[in-house]
């Protein structure tokens, strides 16, 4: 009877650890979900440290159960931030149809969020055997270097697991990183110091000091909070007046584009109309505009150079080129009349929606789809550039440009910065997500990032999302609709001033990768001496 009794407790005890475990991953996905709440990310990990000192204080758990929960609770974690998703269409971007579009997406989403979360994997293994504990002080040290290098270990990890003929190895995949969503708060300006991880080394202080503020401990908090006040402050003034010159950008908004087919919408003839003459320094147009096309040629060169300052004014955007048997994704610079002066093929692809992995080939032929899926290769599949993009001049102005996906990736826009880039855009194709109103969210919180953390001006170009211009402050200076066709234009100031950032790119990881290894030698010190006692 006994026996029965402890049974049925832990039974009870684990059905309770594992709705919290759900209900803490969702809470922390809060701060993901809109662009304001991005501020609800300085307390949203408090529930998930008083439900991790639950499953220390739990002896009845085992310690495979406790990194088991803590996975848990950061895959629902991910499932949160990546639910836009499931509300793409998947034919749109994949090529698929029927079920095995519907089951290709189902798949994605699942193996998407359940990747990324293998940091919380690493995290759990951390925890528990570097032994941390919430009320000692080194706390603030250890469980943010922690999560900073599990958060550059996913990033690494998915790009390997997604890895293609066309993919790239790197960490450029940072969803739920939580230096996005604290871009959003005046946090943002230390960025300039620490870039992405070290944003999230911080937001991970300002919870514990939250942590042991509710607790009613109170000396050591505060004043850490007072520390990181004066350092934003630092971010802030430092680099608040841009050095460059003043220069009028102008970026077209397509609205919804429905048919997803290049050209569809039949912008070029209402250019001319949509700015006054001779009044843009750089006009920025979404992805696969096909601008300068030969049956209106004629017609763009006219509106183009109307609206256009000069005739050196820079126009970007991006073409599918071909070369041999390879398509490519190239970013290109033209000028009003329609010469070229610049293009670089995209290096960055999106696995699936441009380059197929290994791993989806192998799966669809393992399940007899394999003629599906050579089918889409062959008509999506984006070849990768040979090159790394670098900045182009032009009027004194030099260009930081990406394509698209590029937006995601703070590394590819800082290591243009570092080689001089005055002034970021991006291109961008987004209808298949306008229906997926948190990725547009999530966007937002990415681009005010990388232009704060650079503090360069950055303007984005496309349909189905957003089209904006924000300053190297992160000031929103203008924001198109979704639907409409509109130019948005605004007067924005250059910067030639590099922050710590820029230069050095994210330091923080080779800190806290030393703090760690600095907390194992600690520990294993610790357990021989306490064996020798023996």
């Amino acid at each position: 009877m006994k026996n029965k009794k402890t049974l049925m407790r832990i039974q009870d005890n684990s059905a309770w650890m594992f709705g919290v475990s759900i209900l803490t991953g969702l809470l922390m996905s809060v701060p993901f979900l809109h662009y304001q709440m991005g501020w609800l990310v300085i307390i949203s990990l408090v529930p998930f440290f008083f439900f991790v000192e639950q499953l220390n204080k739990n002896k009845t758990i085992s310690k495979r159960s406790k990194i088991a929960y803590i996975w848990l609770t950061g895959w629902v974690f991910l499932l949160g931030v990546t639910f836009w998703l499931v509300q793409t269409e998947p034919a749109r971007w994949t090529g698929l149809m029927g079920w095995v579009s519907i089951g290709s997406l189902v798949l994605t989403y699942i193996l998407f969020s359940g990747f990324l979360s293998l940091g919380f994997v690493f995290l759990g293994l951390g925890w528990v055997y570097l032994k941390i504990n919430f009320t000692q002080k080194r706390i603030f040290l250890v469980l943010p270097a922690l999560w900073v290098v599990c958060e550059f270990l996913r990033s690494w990890l998915f790009s390997a697991i997604s890895l293609g003929p066309n993919t790239t190895l790197g960490p450029h995949w940072n969803f739920g990183d939580l230096g996005f969503a604290a871009s959003v708060t005046p946090l943002v300006f230390i960025s300039r110091f620490v870039g992405l991880y070290g944003l999230g080394f911080i937001v991970i202080v300002v919870n514990l000091c939250i942590f042991w503020l509710i607790q009613k401990r109170w000396k050591l908090p505060l004043l850490i909070l007072s520390a990181i006040i004066i350092t934003t402050l630092l971010g802030y003034v430092v680099y608040q007046k841009p050095s460059g010159s003043q220069v009028e950008v102008g970026a077209l908004q397509l609205g919804k584009n429905e048919d997803l087919q290049i050209g569809s919408i039949p912008y070029h003839e209402a250019l001319a109309n949509i700015a006054p003459e001779k009044s843009l320094d750089v006009i920025v147009l979404p992805e696969y505009s096909e601008i300068f096309q030969e049956t209106a040629r004629e017609k763009d060169k006219n509106n183009l150079t109307t609206i256009a300052m000069s005739n050196d004014t820079p126009v970007i955007t991006s073409v599918q080129s071909v070369s041999g048997s390879k398509n490519y994704n190239t970013v290109v610079v033209y000028k009003p009349n329609g010469e070229e002066l610049y293009r670089h093929n995209k290096q960055f692809l999106v696995p699936i929606g441009e380059a197929m992995p290994y791993a989806y080939t192998y799966l669809f032929k393992l399940i007899g789809q394999g003629k599906v899926i050579d089918g889409t290769a062959s008509a999506r599949e984006v070849s990768k550039g040979d090159t790394p993009a670098e900045p182009f001049s032009v009027n004194n102005i030099k260009l930081g440009l990406q394509a698209c996906s590029g937006a995601i990736s703070p590394e590819l826009y800082r290591d243009l910065v570092r080689q001089g880039a005055t002034l970021l855009t991006n291109s961008a194709s987004l209808s298949i997500f306008y229906s997926a109103p948190t990725y547009h969210q999530q966007a937002q919180q990415m681009a005010r990032f990388m232009a704060v953390a650079n503090a360069r001006p950055f303007a984005q170009a496309t349909d189905g999302s957003y089209s904006f211009i924000i300053d190297s402050n992160g000031n929103w200076i203008v924001k198109s609709g979704r639907i409409n066709l509109e130019l948005i234009r605004a007067k924005i100031q250059l910067n030639t001033h590099n922050t710590l950032y820029s230069v050095l790119g994210e330091w923080v990881i080779l800190i806290s990768i030393i703090i760690i290894s600095g907390q194992i030698v600690a520990l294993t010190r610790k357990q021989k001496h306490s064996a020798l006692k023996k």
